[in-house]
C-alpha cells in the first residue's frame, strides 16, 4: 500500500518495499508465471494513482477524525484517563479487528466485491500485488472507518501508527520470499505471514473466503476463518479469479475497468 503519512513513515514504508523485494530475488516462495514487465508497470501505476487517494482521504480524513474527537472529548477513550502506552496499541488492536470485518464485507457484499476483485484478479503474487486496489475500495474503507475512528475516541498517533504498520504489513505478507516452515509456523502465532496471506489469493474459492487478517492472525482463528495450507501447496496454488484469468486483464486499463465487469 501506497500512503503518504510524513518523511519518517514514509522512510520505513517504502524501505520495507525495497527489503521484500530484494529478499524476493533472494529466496523465492513461487515461480512468476506472468510477465514482471506487463504486472508491475500496471500494478505501480494503480498504486500511484492511489497515492493521491489515501492521501486526500485516509491519511487527512482518518488522522482528522482522531484529532477532532480528542478536541471534542468525543468516543470511549476519551471517557477514561488512560495512558498513551495503554490507548494506542488498544487503537491499533480494535482497527486491525475492524479492517479483518471491512474485509470479509468486501467479499460477501456484492458492490463490495467489484471493487475490491481488483485485488484479487493479479494472476502472480509478490509485493506489487500489496498496491493494487481500485481507487472505489479506498473509498470503501475510509467510509467504514472513519465512524469507528470517532467512536473509539482513538488518539491521532494511535491511527498514524496504525496506518504505517498495515502499509508495512501489507508490503509483507504480499512478498513472494520463502520464510521457512518453522519459521513461518512461529511467526504466524503472533503476526500474519506472507505463506498464511498468499492462500486469501487462491482462486479456489474457499481459500479465497479465508485469512482475511492484516497485521494479527488471531481474529481468524477467532472468528473461524483461518486456513493453514492450500489443497495444493504453495508451488501448486492457482492465483487469481476464474474469470479474470485472462493475462490481457493484467493492463492497467483493464484493472480500471474490472469493477465494472459481469462477476458471478
Amino acid at each position: 500500500m501506497f500512503i503518504v503519512i510524513g518523511d519518517t513513515g514514509n522512510d520505513f514504508i517504502y524501505g520495507s518495499i525495497a527489503i521484500f523485494a530484494l529478499l524476493e530475488v533472494w529466496s523465492p516462495r513461487r515461480a512468476l508465471k506472468y510477465s514482471v514487465l506487463v504486472r508491475w508497470s500496471s500494478n505501480f501505476s494503480l498504486g500511484f494513482i492511489n497515492i493521491f487517494v489515501n492521501f486526500a482521504l485516509f491519511t487527512v480524513l482518518g488522522i482528522g477524525a482522531a484529532a477532532t474527537v480528542g478536541q471534542n472529548d468525543w468516543g470511549l477513550l476519551n471517557l477514561v484517563s488512560w495512558p498513551s502506552a495503554v490507548e494506542i496499541p488498544l487503537t491499533i488492536l480494535v482497527l486491525d479487528c475492524a479492517f479483518y470485518w471491512e474485509h470479509r464485507l468486501l467479499h460477501a457484499v456484492p458492490v463490495m466485491w467489484r471493487a475490491h476483485l481488483v485485488h484479487h484478479s493479479d494472476l502472480d503474487i509478490d509485493f506489487s500485488t500489496a498496491v493494487r486496489h481500485h481507487p472505489f475500495e479506498v473509498f470503501i474503507s475510509v467510509g467504514f472507518i472513519i465512524p469507528i475512528v470517532a467512536a473509539l475516541g482513538a488518539p491521532p498517533l494511535g491511527v498514524l501508527m496504525f496506518l504505517i504498520w498495515r502499509a508495512i504489513f501489507a508490503n509483507f505478507t504480499h512478498a513472494n520470499f520463502a520464510l521457512g516452515d518453522p519459521l513461518d509456523r512461529a511467526m504466524r502465532l503472533l503476526i500474519v505471514t506472507p505463506d498464511m496471506h498468499r492462500i486469501h489469493h487462491s482462486a479456489i474459492q474457499s481459500e479465497t473466503d479465508s485469512n482475511f487478517g492484516d497485521l494479527f492472525p488471531f481474529w481468524d482463528r477467532l472468528f473461524g476463518t483461518y486456513h493453514a495450507q492450500p489443497a495444493n501447496g504453495h508451488a501448486g496454488m492457482r492465483i487469481g479469479l476464474d474469470y479474470l484469468d485472462n493475462p490481457r486483464q493484467l493492463w492497467l486499463d483493464r484493472l480500471l475497468g474490472q469493477p465494472f465487469t459481469n462477476p458471478p
